[in-house]
């Protein structure tokens, strides 16, 4: 009996059996969990932001980070940031370089990429981002499969507390400058008093 394994599509497992009395059977299962991913990608650990996430606006982060379970360095495939528009319309492309320009990996196993930032710069939308094939290779230079389109999105909401921080801590200083006004103006007043004093 010959058997041959491969992926009819994502995240489902597919045997090939061929017996002696029959020509072949098709097999299809889904796979155990450590077979699985959430990006169709099984070289893909995790991401920052997660997929389907809710992310606080203003995005302070300014990056993105893809985790994979194998050592990396950036190669270079490009990497597209994409604001999703209404239903029925085109995304936008709001970034898009290679990864070897705007990236870097850490621990040898996570690509940590920079927003530029206009990027996440529209509450309460969503966006999507592609990262090509051949974005990373492997130690031994092999170019590793990337994550496709509308798998990995995330929505931006704003959030109040951090608004209203910014606005506080804005206040805050105005305040400071108005009540140091008045010091400026009696420092000049007495340096005007110094230089009658000399003069007299």
């Amino acid at each position: 009996m010959n058997r041959k394994i491969d992926f009819a599509r994502p995240n489902i497992f597919c045997l090939v059996l061929k017996y002696a009395t029959n020509p072949w059977k098709i097999v299809v299962f889904d796979p155990p969990n450590k077979l699985k991913s959430d990006y169709n990608n099984l070289l893909i650990n995790s991401t920052i932001p997660k997929k389907n996430s809710v992310i606080s606006f203003p995005y302070q982060d300014q990056l993105f980070e893809i985790k994979y379970n194998i050592p990396i360095q950036p190669s270079s495939g490009k990497i597209t940031v994409f604001q999703m528009g209404e239903k029925g319309s085109s995304p936008i492309k709001k970034q898009s370089y290679s990864a070897n320009t705007y990236c870097e990996v850490k621990d040898e196993f996570t690509l940590s990429c920079d927003l530029f930032l206009t990027t996440f710069n529209r509450p309460n939308t969503s966006y999507m981002i592609e990262i090509l094939n051949g974005c990373v290779e492997s130690s031994k230079k092999e170019q590793l499969v990337g994550i496709n389109a509308n798998v990995w999105g995330s929505k931006l909401k704003i959030n109040q507390l951090i608004l209203m921080e910014r606005f506080f801590n804005q206040q805050k200083l105005h305040f400071v400058y108005q009540n140091m006004e008045p010091i400026y103006l009696i420092i000049i007043q007495m340096k005007k008093r110094e230089k009658a004093l000399l003069m007299i």
